[in-house]
């Protein structure tokens, strides 16, 4: 796999000790509860993914005092490949704050530039890049403070000076393709108005789930049932109410498992002036981003947008949401409904993620087949 700029992969002097090499498997099979884990195997294959690569990173930082960002897994997949990556064979260049080389692609073909969702960070579209045309180059930035390097920044024009500097650097000069998922949506509004005031040309603005704060839905649970008997009777509100219900019942263990390893790791923190777990800092990122999101107040961008809406979301949500974006897209909208719900994170993984794959390959006038353009 080609190396990383700004992800933290760079030369390595020396090779990684086989005790530590050893000691690092033995962390994969922990967190991905598979004793068959070798040293050279993937981590995603093996059932990796973005709340897992967070664990392993914390298992990391308490042996070797290291925080490598998330994204390095992206790149360096294997625990030889990542030990290597963070130096644990001998030294690793990083750049924190630069653009991260996801698929090298080919020369002549405009970049993709995916822009996180409101965890900031880019392991989120492993699935999404592995489905992309191999001949498209697709880079990322992810948000300042998702090491806990420093707090996250609290406004989505934040986030976009950050990654409007970040993609300028890396790609001086357009035209510039973007696509966001959840909060990345706004995010990419912004980097795109700050591109189009500097003259530059964006041929494609993609929002996944991405809500705006004006579409979204304010009624209260009374007002949503009493619709719900409206529209489609008794059988509409039982159906609602069984769902949430299910997703109570689902979310409930881990909510309060998560709580409670919170709180300790607070109280660690406060006593022994401990850094916070790469969870703790995630779920910090996920709250602040997604207020800003909820804050932020769109311009009208002079670029097309396509919006790909979950197919859980109802037609309420669609239209809704439809209508918020339109007066977004300065260029027009179009939208289209894809397998999976935002909500629960399945938009951007196997199998709805396929759908997603297609249709943005198929927006950027590349072959799916054969990697050409057309």
């Amino acid at each position: 796999a080609a190396a990383a700029t700004g992800s933290g992969i760079g030369p390595v002097d020396g090779t990684v000790p086989d005790h530590t090499l050893a000691e690092l498997v033995a962390q994969y099979r922990t967190v991905l509860g598979r004793d068959d884990f070798g040293p050279d195997d993937d981590f995603f294959d093996a059932g990796g993914d973005s709340l897992l690569a967070l664990e392993l990173l914390f298992c990391v930082e308490q042996l070797y005092g290291v925080r490598p960002r998330v994204s390095v897994l992206l790149d360096a997949r294997s625990p030889r490949e990542f030990a290597a990556a963070i130096g644990l064979g001998g030294s690793a260049e990083t750049d924190d704050e630069g653009a991260i080389e996801m698929q090298a692609g080919e020369p002549g073909i405009t970049p993709l530039w995916l822009v996180p969702g409101a965890g900031g960070v880019l392991l989120v579209y492993e699935r999404l890049v592995a489905l992309l045309d191999p001949r498209l180059p697709v880079l990322g930035v992810e948000y300042p403070g998702t090491q806990g390097e420093r707090p996250p920044c609290e406004t989505v024009e934040e986030i976009g000076e950050h990654f409007h500097r970040a993609l300028k650097e890396a790609q001086p000069h357009g035209p510039y393709r973007l696509l966001g998922y959840s909060v990345g949506g706004p995010v990419s509004v912004d980097v795109v108005h700050r591109l189009r005031a500097d003259g530059d040309e964006v041929e494609y603005l993609g929002a996944v789930g991405a809500g705006l704060a004006e579409g979204l839905d304010r009624r209260s649970r009374r007002e949503k049932i009493t619709d719900d008997l409206r529209d489609g009777g008794v059988g509409a509100v039982g159906e609602r109410l069984v769902t949430a219900l299910r997703a109570r019942v689902q979310e409930t263990p881990g909510r309060f498992r998560d709580r409670v390893r919170n709180r300790v790791e607070r109280e660690a923190m406060q006593r022994f002036g401990l850094r916070p777990s790469d969870r703790m800092v995630f779920d910090r990122m996920l709250a602040t981003s997604r207020d800003a999101g909820l804050r932020y107040q769109p311009p009208t961008v002079d670029a097309p947008v396509e919006l790909y809406l979950g197919s859980d979301g109802g037609e309420r949500w669609v239209t809704a949401m439809s209508e918020a974006w339109r007066d977004v897209a300065g260029q027009g909208l179009r939208v289209e409904i894809i397998p999976g719900s935002h909500h629960e994170g399945t938009m951007l993984t196997d199998p709805n993620v396929a759908v997603l794959a297609s249709l943005v390959t198929s927006r950027l006038g590349l072959d799916e087949h054969t990697g050409t353009a057309t």
